[in-house]
């Protein structure tokens, strides 16, 4: 049993619980299962990106500082890292080939952009003071491709 909370219903969740919750099955455990299938896939998702740390470390430095909720969310990830890329030589501080990964990126199926965005907010929510970055990405499930897509 977890611990009691309270939250504020956004009508996007009035409109995914409406259908889900019933006499029988109560708001709590009607979320909790939808998080735990979330954690699921982002889980899934993250372990299948063919991501190099390279490419994860460019992709956290590039949303630093974005909110990646609401309207803001997943679907303008590829545009942030573009915008990276372009303004900010990204892919030279990274090593690392900058157009090969926003293609890369680009071909990635909403779930995935979900489990990157998911990643991203939680790799910013760490205290990294002296961490290494690898091994945090690493704890948050991330298992780094060794084949690297092409040098800058």
């Amino acid at each position: 049993m977890g611990r009691k909370t309270s939250i504020y219903a956004s009508d996007d969740l009035e409109a995914v619980l409406a259908p889900r919750v019933s006499d029988l099955r109560g708001i709590s455990p009607t979320i909790s299962t939808i998080a735990t299938r979330y954690a699921g896939i982002v889980s899934r998702e993250v372990a299948e990106l063919e991501l190099t740390l390279s490419e994860w470390l460019l992709i956290c430095d590039g949303l630093n500082g974005s909110v990646l909720v609401d309207g803001w969310g997943p679907s303008y990830l590829v545009a942030e890292i573009e915008d990276h890329v372009r303004l900010n030589a990204a892919d030279e501080k990274w090593h690392l080939g900058g157009q090969n990964l926003l293609a890369h990126l680009a071909a990635l199926s909403y779930p995935q952009l979900v489990a990157v965005s998911d990643v991203v907010e939680r790799f910013w929510s760490v205290d990294r003071e002296e961490a290494d970055h690898g091994q945090v990405l690493r704890a948050l499930g991330v298992k780094p491709a060794t084949k690297q897509r092409g040098a800058a």
